[in-house]
């Protein structure tokens, strides 16, 4: 299973095995509206603490991490299709079962079961409801997304509050940036008898959409695994006739 190397705060670190890492470096942003569990999830994704600190000419925080990220090789070019049987907890190993035909399959295919080693810079941008600019934290998010291009968008949302949450994402999608979608806080959802649909969520929006349990750690190489190989939603948004004619 794919980890990322734990209590890593500098870029150069490599892994125990002696693992360099290769020249795919990644850069990654998280995003999401205030109170999601944006940080929590980072620290179960890296095992690392965050750096703080502010961003250049405002008061608003801001928090970064590097680390290294072990996975198969051949995760650098996948399609990011969910696969089937795969735990979702950090460290805990996969049924007797599916580990035997895992381990059947890798070993009949050698050249995909390679090694690879990733140096993830993690940003934590601001909580922000939108990209609209309309205070200092939404600002810090929309500049940063326009200006340092990230290989993949982390985009956080809670839920439980569903209808909130995607009004970012759709933006995101309008943006044309790489997203990957974390459906975090789904066990308080769960307690309060919401179900989110994940298939139908992840098919309208034409992106992964990974259920995480961010202070469990549930999810965290699902959704690092889509990170890699996040794509551009192709999902056209459509408004009314007097707006697409304004726009």
């Amino acid at each position: 299973m794919a980890k990322a190397c734990c209590h890593c705060k500098e870029v150069n670190l490599v892994g125990s095995k002696g693992d360099k890492p290769t020249d795919a470096d990644r850069l990654f942003v998280m995003v999401g509206n205030p109170n999601v569990g944006k940080t929590t999830l980072i620290n179960a994704i890296s095992g690392a603490s965050l750096r703080i600190g502010n961003w250049p000419g405002t008061t608003v925080e801001r928090m970064e991490t590097h680390f290294i990220y072990h996975c198969r090789s051949q995760e650098l070019s996948d399609s990011g299709t969910p696969r089937e049987n795969d735990t979702q907890s950090t460290g805990v190993e996969a049924e007797s079962e599916t580990k035997q035909s895992t381990n059947s399959v890798l070993s009949s295919q050698p050249e995909e079961a390679e090694e690879a080693s990733i140096k993830v810079h993690l940003v934590d941008l601001p909580g922000a409801y939108g990209l609209a600019a309309s205070s200092a934290e939404e600002k810090v998010t929309r500049d940063e997304l326009l200006t340092r291009m990230p290989d993949a968008v982390i985009d956080v949302i809670d839920a439980g509050n569903l209808e909130r949450n995607l009004a970012m994402t759709i933006e995101l999608i309008e943006l044309g940036v790489p997203v990957v979608v974390a459906l975090n806080l789904l066990d308080e959802a769960k307690e309060k008898g919401m179900k989110p649909n994940i298939e139908a969520l992840s098919e309208a929006l034409d992106l992964p959409v990974v259920p995480t349990v961010a202070v469990k750690e549930e999810g965290v190489q699902e959704l690092m695994r889509h990170a890699i190989a996040a794509k551009r939603s192709k999902l056209k948004i459509e408004y009314p006739a007097e707006i697409e004619k304004a726009i």
